[in-house]
C-alpha cells in the first residue's frame, strides 16, 4: 500500500514537471535566450511520459529507501530533474534559478534527513559535490565551452543526492553520463544526423546518470 501511494503522489510530480518545464521553456523562447529548438514538450504523448516516469521513479524510491522522509526528498528532487531535462532537451539551457533554488532546498532537505536518521552522510554528500564541480569546471575549460556553464552548475546538485548514499555514487553519476552521452552521439553520427560540429545537450544524461548512481 506504501508503495501504490507514493506512486500515485509521484505521478502528479511528474506532470506537474512537465507542465512547469513548457512554461519555462515558452519563457526563454520569449526572452530569446534559447539555443536549441526541439519541441518534445509541446508532444501529445509527452505529459504521459512523463506522468509514468514520476510514477515510476517515485516507485523505485519506496524500494531504495525505508523512510517516507527520504521518499519524499527524493521524489520532489526527481521532479526538479525532470522539469531541467525537458527544458534541456527543447532550448539547450538550464536556467540558473531553478538549480540553485533546487539546489539550496536540497542541502537543507539532506541536512535535515542526516539530523533525523542519525547518519553520517553529511560529508560524503558535500564531498561528492566538490568532486562533481571540479571535474565538470575542468571538462568546461578544456572543451572550450562545449560542456557549458548549467552542466556545471547542474552537477553539484546531483552530486548531493547520490553522495548522501555513497560518496562512490558520484563515479557512477559521471559514468553512466558519459557512457549514455557517447552511446547517444554516436548514433546520431551514424545515422547522418549529427556532425562533429553539432551541439549535444548534456544535461539529460547527466540527470539519467545521477538517477542510474541514487538508484542502483
Amino acid at each position: 500500500m506504501r508503495s501504490v501511494v507514493w506512486v500515485f503522489v509521484g505521478a502528479f510530480f511528474g506532470w506537474r514537471a512537465w507542465r512547469l518545464a513548457r512554461r519555462d521553456i515558452r519563457n526563454l523562447r520569449r526572452s530569446g535566450s534559447t539555443f536549441g529548438e526541439a519541441f518534445v514538450a509541446d508532444a501529445t504523448l509527452t505529459p504521459w511520459v512523463w506522468t509514468i516516469c514520476g510514477a515510476v521513479l517515485w516507485g523505485l524510491f519506496t524500494q531504495r529507501f525505508d523512510s517516507d522522509a527520504s521518499v519524499l526528498v527524493y521524489g520532489v528532487w526527481s521532479q526538479v530533474l525532470l522539469r531541467l531535462l525537458l527544458i534541456d532537451v527543447d532550448t539547450h539551457v538550464l536556467p540558473g534559478r531553478i538549480i540553485w533554488f533546487a539546489s539550496t532546498w536540497g542541502l537543507l532537505a539532506l541536512v535535515g534527513l542526516s539530523i533525523v536518521e542519525q547518519g553520517e552522510q553529511l560529508w560524503a554528500m558535500l564531498g561528492a559535490a566538490v568532486v562533481m564541480w571540479v571535474v565538470l569546471k575542468a571538462l568546461e575549460i578544456v572543451s572550450r565551452g562545449d560542456l557549458g556553464g548549467g552542466d556545471v552548475a547542474l552537477g553539484p546538485l546531483l552530486a548531493m543526492f547520490a553522495g548522501w548514499i555513497s560518496f562512490d555514487r558520484v563515479f557512477v553519476v559521471l559514468i553512466a553520463a558519459f557512457i549514455l552521452g557517447g552511446l547517444f552521439a554516436t548514433v546520431l553520427v551514424t545515422l547522418g544526423r549529427a556532425g562533429r560540429r553539432t551541439f549535444i545537450a548534456f544535461g539529460p544524461f547527466l540527470i539519467v546518470g545521477a538517477f542510474i548512481g541514487v538508484l542502483r
